[in-house]
């Protein structure tokens, strides 16, 4: 009700406008838990690592509105996979009534017949949302790049899906990919940033301090290992059995995994994972280069996700 989003607006500190979310958002307790946790921060350099279904972007959302309404943002650039960001955009404006133009091509094109060739495309919004095989191409990094080097704007960086930008390799120092370098090069030049992943570790850890250097240089220093207690003061994590124990987390239930057992009559994916496994195999023995490889890498991926998208791709 009215009356309670009042109350822990005045506990968290908060503008209870921020709380009053459009599209009829039905809040829980612990999304409001990373938007104190930014507010205490000198800067909101802060990384939600909740579960998968925990609503991270209803919690960015709340992080940006907040910040929005205290006047310590005018730039938002929203970074995630290219699958994702119609997504984004459509959840921006029905939950939050936020605008954020997609940042493509076709973006940059009906900017310049609208407005001359040599127009800087970020400085004609304030919301954007970009993919990350864009943004590490240098035409459409360098203007942003150029923008923000002159520091006249307050600034938000949201990584969604942020284990991208972490380097693959298990080294004692990583090597940066190129995704990488360019979200090195960018994020010190905004003001505050949210990570967004539910699986922020890949298992090594001089690629973990990495990701964490790009999210706060104070604090964290790549091939480092990050100590619990800086970990602890910008990292949000809970998984849904640490909520299933309270009484706001009813909405989650435990998953129970039952064995099922399988034949090739029963599914034709069997079949087909068979087949495609001979037929790698056979072209392996007689491909030249990896981009031989490549198409029926694709194919794998494609039949892992269903038997619609391998015919598809076929």
């Amino acid at each position: 009700s009215a009356e309670i989003l009042q109350q822990i607006a005045r506990g968290l500190e908060v503008s209870a406008e921020s709380l009053y979310v459009r599209a009829g958002i039905q809040l829980m307790l612990h999304q409001l838990t990373p938007l104190k946790r930014a507010l205490e921060l000198p800067r909101a350099n802060l990384f939600i690592a909740d579960d998968v279904g925990l609503g991270k972007t209803i919690e960015a959302g709340l992080v940006l509105q907040e910040l929005l309404l205290r006047n310590q943002v005018e730039l938002v650039v929203i970074v995630a996979p290219a699958s994702v960001c119609g997504q984004w955009q459509r959840e921006m404006a029905t939950r939050f009534g936020l605008h954020f133009e997609i940042y493509s091509r076709a973006f940059v094109q009906r900017r310049r017949q609208d407005r001359g060739f040599s127009v800087n495309p970020w400085l004609t919004h304030a919301r954007f949302i970009i993919s990350y095989q864009t943004l590490r191409r240098p035409e459409y990094e360098a203007p942003l790049s150029a923008m923000l080097a002159e520091g006249e704007r307050k600034t938000l960086l949201i990584l969604d899906e942020a284990h991208t930008a972490a380097p693959a390799s298990g080294s004692a120092y990583s090597v940066p990919s190129d995704i990488t370098r360019t979200i090195a090069q960018l994020a010190p030049r905004f003001d505050h940033r949210l990570f967004l992943s539910a699986t922020p570790h890949n298992g090594h850890s001089s690629s973990f301090s990495t990701l964490l250097s790009l999210l706060d240089r104070q604090r964290f220093t790549r091939g480092v290992k990050a100590s619990p207690r800086a970990l602890e003061q910008v990292m949000v994590r809970r998984l849904k059995s640490d909520l299933r124990a309270l009484d706001h987390a009813h909405g989650f239930p435990e998953r129970e995994v039952v064995a099922m057992t399988l034949t090739a009559r029963d599914s034709p994916e069997l079949t087909l994972a068979r087949l495609l496994a001979d037929y790698t195999s056979a072209a392996a023995a007689t491909a030249r280069s990896g981009k031989d490889r490549l198409v029926f890498i694709n194919l794998q991926k494609r039949l892992l996700s269903s038997v619609h998208a391998f015919a598809r791709t076929l």
